[in-house]
C-alpha cells in the first residue's frame, strides 16, 4: 500500500506538472484568443481539481478539527468540479463552431444549470441544503447533493452527443478525424474509473495533453514573418464556416497594401517586411474578439479574415478598426512613410458555393475600391 500511495502522489505531482507546462505554452503560442481562453481556463481548473483531489485522498483535512476548513476545501472542490466539466463543454462548443458560442448571452443562458448548482455549493454552509459537517466532523449528505452530479455530468454529455452528431454530419474528413479524436479525449480518463488502478491523474493530463497537441497540429501552419496562419488551412477554415448554420452571416475581408511595392523599392525590402508586421499586429488587434475567424497571410502583401458577424455590418467596423490600428502603429513606428490598406469586403450570397468563391467575391470588391481610387 505505501508504494501505491507514494505512485499515486508522484503521478499526482507529475500530472499538475505537465499541465502547468501546457498552460504556459498555450500563453505564449496559440494565436486564436477566443479559443485560447477557452481552453486555458479548462487547463487551470484542472490543475486546482487535481491538486485539491489530492488534497483531499493524501491530506487527513478532518484532523484538523476545523469545521471551516472542511467546509472551505469542500465548496472549492465540488465548485471545481462542475466548472471543469462546464469549461470543457465550452471549449467543445467553440471547436464544433455551434450556435452557442456566437454569443456570451446564450453561452450564459446555457450555462445556467452550472451558475444555480454553483450558487448553491457555496451557500452551502448556511443552508445544508446539499451537505453538512456533522458533529464527528463527516460529510452528511442531502438528498439535493444529486444536482452537483447532475451538473457535472450534464455538460460532459451534452459535449459527447455534440462532438459525435458532428463527426457524423461532417463532410470534411479532416474535421471528422478532430472530432473522434475529441471524443477520446473526453472518455480516457473515464475509462480508468472501471479499473481498479488510480490512473486518473495521469489519464487527464495525458489526455489535456494529446488534446493539446491536436490543436496544435492544426495551428502549425504559420506565417514566420507576420506570425499569423498561413494559406495552408485558410480554405479549409473557410469551408467550414460555409457548411455552419451560421453560413448566411459569414463575411470575408480581403486585404492588400497600398503601394507596397514603392515600400520596397524606396525604402528596401527588410523595411517592407516591417510595414506587414505593422498590418498583420492590425488584423491582430482588430480582430481579437471575433468569434469563429480566420485570419491568414494570403500572399505578399495580400491577408484575408473571414469570420461570422454578430450583428449587422460588423464587418464594416472590423475592417475600419483595421486601418485605424495600422494608422496607430505607423505614428508609434516613426517609419517616415504612411502604410494604408484597401480592402474588399465579400459577404455570404446563393452565389458563394466554396471558399474559391468567397475570395474572388472579396478580390472583386477589393480591385472595385483600387480602381475607383486611381480613377479619381
Amino acid at each position: 500500500m505505501e508504494k501505491f500511495h507514494l505512485a499515486s502522489i508522484e503521478q499526482a505531482i507529475i500530472s499538475i506538472i505537465i499541465l502547468i507546462i501546457i498552460a504556459i505554452d498555450l500563453s505564449r503560442t496559440f494565436k486564436r484568443s477566443m479559443l485560447r481562453s477557452r481552453l486555458l481556463a479548462f487547463i487551470v481548473i484542472n490543475i486546482f481539481y487535481l491538486t485539491f483531489n489530492f488534497i483531499i485522498d493524501d491530506i487527513n483535512i478532518y484532523d484538523s478539527g476545523s469545521k471551516y476548513l472542511i467546509y472551505s476545501i469542500w465548496i472549492i472542490y465540488y465548485s471545481l468540479e462542475i466548472s471543469l466539466r462546464a469549461s470543457l463543454f465550452l471549449c467543445m462548443e467553440y471547436l464544433m463552431c455551434s450556435k452557442i458560442s456566437i454569443s456570451t448571452n446564450i453561452e450564459y443562458v446555457c450555462l445556467i444549470f452550472h451558475f444555480i448548482t454553483l450558487f448553491l455549493i457555496i451557500s452551502t454552509p448556511f443552508t445544508h441544503l446539499l451537505f453538512y459537517v456533522g458533529k464527528d466532523l463527516k460529510i452528511v449528505y442531502m438528498p439535493l447533493y444529486f444536482l452537483v452530479d447532475f451538473t457535472s455530468y450534464f455538460y460532459l454529455i451534452i459535449s459527447v452527443l455534440r462532438g459525435i452528431y458532428c463527426a457524423i454530419i461532417t463532410p470534411n474528413k479532416r474535421e471528422r478525424r478532430i472530432y473522434i479524436l475529441m471524443l477520446i479525449f473526453l472518455a480516457l480518463p473515464y475509462v480508468t474509473l472501471f479499473s481498479k488502478l488510480d490512473l486518473w491523474d495521469g489519464t487527464t493530463a495525458i489526455s489535456i495533453l494529446i488534446f493539446y497537441l491536436i490543436i496544435q497540429h492544426e495551428n502549425i501552419s504559420k506565417d514566420p514573418l507576420t506570425n499569423l496562419n498561413d494559406r495552408t488551412y485558410l480554405n479549409q477554415d473557410i469551408e467550414k464556416m460555409l457548411v455552419s448554420n451560421l453560413r448566411k452571416r459569414t463575411a470575408l475581408l480581403m486585404i492588400d497594401g497600398d503601394h507596397f511595392k514603392q515600400i520596397n523599392d524606396n525604402y528596401g525590402h527588410l523595411e517592407g517586411d516591417k510595414s506587414l508586421i505593422r498590418l498583420a499586429k492590425a488584423i491582430t488587434e482588430g480582430t481579437k474578439n471575433l468569434r469563429f475567424v480566420s485570419t491568414a497571410r494570403y500572399g505578399g502583401d495580400e491577408f484575408v479574415v473571414c469570420f461570422i458577424e454578430s450583428y449587422d455590418r460588423e464587418a464594416e467596423v472590423v475592417a475600419s478598426r483595421i486601418s485605424s490600428k495600422l494608422k496607430e502603429f505607423n505614428i508609434m513606428s516613426n517609419s517616415g512613410y504612411e502604410f494604408n490598406v484597401s480592402i474588399g469586403i465579400a459577404k455570404y450570397d446563393d452565389t458563394i458555393k466554396n471558399a474559391k468563391d468567397f475570395i474572388k467575391a472579396a478580390d472583386a470588391k477589393l480591385y472595385d475600391i483600387k480602381n475607383s481610387r486611381e480613377n479619381k
